[in-house]
């Protein structure tokens, strides 16, 4: 909830005021614009203008009519900010709001002085008392400008603006040493790989470390980004993570694959100067400023925008869970209530991962109206080891804790028990260690246009359908891991790090040295199971592998290029399993794409047939992909056909993800979801609002563990 106040008239009693019932923070939000010099009469409602449509496109639009009323302090926990608009010539009076405002001891009241750039002393106007504190300049004739700086100051966005800026040396070096320096004198905290990172580190782990931290990432998209390895890893971090994009591209440069036109801002020749043709290139005067001010509006909006989804997504699974959470009508926590009535739990929504304010900021809130125990709910798939290890620490033994969005379902059943910041897992019923085989994938865009076959053109597609399986993909993985079953996968490198990224809220339950709820190797096996073929051992390991591998979280079992090769328990695979020569010819050919070498075939069926047959998963999910779920789906199916696995041999098929598991077709495919996700306003929509497939996971887990024996 956000009150707004301002003064027509130096002095006035009575303050012009509206609101908005829309919770957009973790505190009750109120603004107090005084203006000290009537000169300024007409600036005054041009800021409040300003800060309106900032507000509408917050979906936070004011409800009340601008009514005269006293001024109020508002409820004592509400963030407030006390700002006084002066001309930079007339002296400032000290108000009593202003003096109280610098004096308060606690760090949400703070008092804001707004004053023109010209005159240079403009600053002399302010009392003593004032003067101490950081003035906000706006230059020229606009007042506008500092619209955001207000909504900042009060607590809705937030000053910590922190932007990771993405470039090709040879092309941009220029214009990103250029955002480096002005971004810095905006108070940013910006990355830029020349001058941000440590000698001594590792350089890859460092750039994550980074972009996991930032809330922003500003790409200069010049002719030959797309051509790095590096530049595409982190596009590809940003989208995973949710974070937010603006890719400024250079003239002549066609779309980004897989990004959103709402991201992109075009550059014109105008805009760029260069000391020499084809050398790299900068931003002119006039084009720098309007990308700074674009840079902070996409940055701020977007935080909020953040704190909402994640907010919704919470009461999304609480309500899936059968809970009735409590809305706060004043800010954006969540409350589970107990028997006696009291607040139970309280959740708070956080815009970016957890830091240590978040986890002050909740650990201190008035106790009669915040549960014992508080969770600062954000996205922190993607946090560092060591900043998680840290947050832990100063978590421990308190009354707070923070968890990732898509754990929440698993958290809350077991919060009351285990505070951790990670949650346990053991092959512990329902599921007891039965595995789910996942079949996934991205699909390639220079691979077959089948597979990008939806309701809009194909980079766009190739945008909605990354997000869908990587979102997908970690909603299975909790959900799985939460009932205490595994999950087989033949290690795809566009899937990999979804798996690892889950699995980073996961803990083997080893600490008293009974590590499951089952007898012998299988009691002990981790719960994800990578098949990789040594086909492709010569290969840089996709990301996360190595990671659960080194965590003992996941086994890495490579398998033999040819079917004559592979083994299991040390005897050859044949002699424990009957293989008719029919079979295999017909599986050969499906293997691959069209075109590929015999060898590649043959290696891929060997590590299929050894995942499958060693594993014996009790069923099969499809999400995206290309020929290779087509070719997982009908092994599987096949397998179960001939008893070599259990199960009647159906296919989950996730149609929702697009790609090759929403064309398969058959009386063995069952769908997942009823999504009618077919036309493209709901498919642009997606690219907006990320699906929730908490409860499609929950719901296929369930339906798993009532077929067991």
């Amino acid at each position: 909830m956000l009150t707004l106040r301002w003064q027509r008239q130096p002095g006035a009693t009575q303050w012009w005021t509206v609101s908005s019932a829309v919770p957009l923070t973790d505190r009750p939000v109120v603004i107090h614009l005084g203006l000290a010099s009537p000169q300024l009469q007409m600036a005054m409602e041009r800021l409040v203008a300003r800060i309106l449509q900032l507000l509408e496109a917050m979906k936070a639009p004011v409800t009340t009519p601008a009514r005269p009323e006293p001024w109020q302090a508002g409820p004592a926990e509400a963030y407030r900010l006390e700002a006084v608009l002066g001309d930079g010539r007339s002296a400032i009076p000290l108000e009593p709001r202003l003096r109280e405002a610098v004096a308060n001891p606690h760090d949400r009241v703070w008092a804001l002085p707004l004053l023109p750039a010209d005159p240079a002393d403009a600053a002399t106007t302010l009392p003593p008392e004032l003067s101490l504190q950081h003035t906000a300049f706006w230059h020229g004739d606009a007042i506008e400008d500092l619209a955001l700086t207000v909504l900042a100051r009060a607590g809705i966005t937030s000053l910590d603006r922190r932007v990771f800026i993405s470039y090709r040396r040879a092309e941009t070096q220029p214009m990103a040493d250029q955002l480096f320096d002005r971004l810095n004198r905006l108070n940013y905290s910006v990355y830029l790989d020349t001058v941000s990172n440590h000698p001594g580190l590792n350089f890859q782990e460092q750039l994550f470390e980074h972009l996991a931290d930032k809330s922003m990432v500003v790409l200069l998209h010049s002719a030959t980004f797309h051509q790095s390895t590096w530049t595409m890893a982190e596009v590809e971090f940003a989208v995973h993570n949710n974070l937010s994009l603006l890719i400024l591209r250079l003239p002549g440069v066609n779309d980004l694959p897989g990004t959103r036109t709402s991201d992109q801002l075009p550059l014109h020749p105008d805009d760029l100067i260069s000391d020499q043709p084809g050398a790299a290139v900068a931003l002119s005067a006039a084009a720098l400023q309007r990308v700074l001010k674009h840079i902070t509006q996409v940055h701020d909006l977007e935080l909020v925008a953040q704190r909402a989804d994640v907010r919704q997504r919470t009461i999304d699974t609480l309500r899936s869970l059968g809970l009735r959470p409590s809305l706060s009508p004043s800010d954006t926590a969540i409350h589970l209530h107990g028997a006696a009535g009291a607040p139970s739990h309280s959740l708070i929504p956080s815009s970016r991962p957890p830091g240590l304010a978040d986890l002050h900021g909740a650990s201190t809130r008035d106790a009669d109206h915040f549960g014992a125990s508080r969770i600062v709910v954000g996205r922190t798939a993607a946090m560092p080891k060591g900043r998680r290890q840290q947050l832990s620490w100063a978590a421990a033994g308190r009354n707070v804790a923070f968890h990732d969005v898509a754990m929440l379902g698993q958290v809350l059943q077991d919060v009351a028990a285990d505070a951790a910041m990670t949650s346990p897992w053991s092959p512990k019923p329902p599921l007891a260690g039965a595995a789910v085989f996942l079949s996934a994938s991205v699909p390639h865009p220079q691979r077959d246009a089948r597979f990008l076959q939806g309701p809009l053109q194909e980079w766009l597609m190739l945008r909605v359908i990354d997000q869908r399986v990587f979102d997908a993909v970690q909603c299975l993985v909790a959900q799985q891991l939460a009932a205490g079953g595994r999950l087989v996968h033949g290690g795809h490198p566009t899937i990999t790090n979804a798996i690892a990224a889950q699995a980073g809220n996961w803990r083997l339950n080893d600490a008293d040295g009974s590590a499951a709820a089952g007898e012998g190797a299988a009691a002990t096996e981790p719960p994800v199971l990578l098949y990789q073929s040594e086909f492709f051992a010569h290969l840089q390991a996709p990301p996360g592998r190595e990671e659960m591998r080194q965590a003992g979280f996941a086994a890495v079992r490579w398998t033999a290029r040819t079917i004559a090769e592979l083994q299991l328990d040390g005897l050859p695979l044949r002699e424990r399993f009957t293989l008719r020569p029919e079979w295999i010819e017909a599986w050969l050919p499906q293997q691959a794409a069209p075109g590929a070498p015999a060898a590649l075939r043959e290696a891929l069926l060997a590590m299929r047939l050894q995942m499958l047959l060693e594993t014996q998963p009790r069923t099969a999910l499809c999400i995206g992909g290309m020929e290779g779920i087509e070719a997982e789906a009908r092994l599987y199916t096949d397998l179960c056909d001939h008893g070599l696995l259990p199960g009647d041999g159906v296919v989950h098929v996730l149609a929702s993800s697009y790609g090759a598991a929403a064309q398969l077709q058959g009386d063995r495919i069952r769908l997942l979801d009823d999504r009618s996700r077919t036309s493209p306003e709901s498919a642009r929509q997606d690219l907006q609002e990320r699906l929730a497939y908490d409860s499609v996971m929950r719901q296929f887990v369930a339906g798993l563990a009532e077929e067991l024996p």
